[in-house]
C-alpha cells in the first residue's frame, strides 16, 4: 500500500471514529408525523396535509452545564403545512410558536405556544420545557405512541396567510379559532389531525408561489396584531 492511499485510509478511519463519538456524545432522535387541517369553506371542506421530520439532539449533562443549560429542541425537515382555500387564498401552518396578542389585555391570545417542532408535545399532553438531558427521554416516549388525536384550534402552530399571495409584505398572523375574521364569513377551522407515520417527508406544496418557492433566504415581519417584534424567517416554511 503506498503512502498516499495510507494516509488517505488513516483520515477515512480518524473521520469516522470522531462521527462515531459525536453520535455518542450528541445523540439524535427522529420523530415523524402528519399535520392534516380541514377548512370548512362555504360548506365546502378543504383540507391540507403534509409529513415533516423532526431532529431532537441530545447533549450530556456535562456539555449542558457548559452551554448555560442550552434549550432542547428540535429541527425540521419539510414544508408548512397548506390549505388551498380556493377563490379565499391560501392558509399554512408554519413553524413558528404563535405571537397573536390579544387586543383587550395585550397579552398572547394563544399561550400554549406550540411550533411544528414541538406540536408532538403539544398533541399528546407532555411538557415543552425540558433540557437537553431529559428531551430525548421525552421523544422516545412519544415514539411509543399510536393512533391520530385531534390537536385544539388554540394548540396549533402559527397560522399565516398573505393578503396578496404574490407579496410577501402582506403577510398576517391568523386567530385559528377565528378565520373568518381573515377570509370572510363562511370559513372555519373544523379539525387538525396529528398522527405518527413512516411514510415519507411531503414535497413543496404545488400551491405556492413561485416567489415563495424560489425563497431561500430572508423574514417575513408581521404588523398590526402580533407582538411588535414579531419576525419569523423563511425556515418557518421550509425546513433544512
Amino acid at each position: 500500500m503506498s503512502r498516499g492511499i495510507r494516509f488517505l485510509a488513516v483520515c477515512a478511519a480518524t473521520a469516522g471514529g470522531l462521527y462515531l463519538a459525536y453520535l455518542v456524545v450528541l445523540p439524535r432522535v427522529y420523530l415523524r408525523y402528519r399535520l392534516t387541517v380541514d377548512v370548512e369553506v362555504d360548506g365546502v371542506m378543504r383540507t391540507g396535509s403534509g409529513v415533516v421530520e423532526i431532529a431532537y439532539q441530545g447533549m450530556p449533562d456535562w456539555l449542558s452545564e457548559i452551554g448555560q443549560g442550552a434549550h432542547f429542541g428540535g429541527e425540521m425537515r419539510g414544508y408548512a403545512i397548506t390549505v388551498d382555500l380556493g377563490e379565499r387564498g391560501l392558509l399554512f401552518v408554519v413553524n413558528s410558536r404563535p405571537l397573536l396578542v390579544d387586543p383587550k389585555t395585550h397579552l398572547l391570545a394563544l399561550p400554549k405556544l406550540a411550533s411544528l417542532t414541538m406540536l408532538p408535545f403539544i398533541a399528546y399532553g407532555l411538557s415543552q420545557s425540558y433540557d437537553s438531558s431529559t428531551g430525548l427521554a421525552a421523544v422516545r416516549e412519544l415514539q411509543t405512541k399510536k393512533g391520530a388525536v385531534d390537536v385544539p384550534p388554540d394548540s396549533l402552530p402559527m397560522v399565516v396567510r398573505f393578503r396578496n399571495i404574490d407579496k410577501a409584505d402582506t403577510i398576517e398572523e391568523l386567530d385559528p379559532r377565528d378565520l373568518s375574521a381573515a377570509y370572510g364569513p363562511g370559513v372555519r377551522l373544523a379539525r387538525a389531525r396529528f398522527e405518527f407515520t413512516t411514510d415519507r417527508v411531503s414535497p413543496m406544496p404545488r400551491t405556492w408561489p413561485k416567489w415563495l418557492a424560489s425563497e431561500k433566504q430572508g423574514e417575513f415581519a408581521f404588523s398590526g396584531q402580533s407582538l411588535w417584534y414579531s419576525i419569523i424567517s423563511v425556515n418557518a416554511f421550509k425546513g433544512r
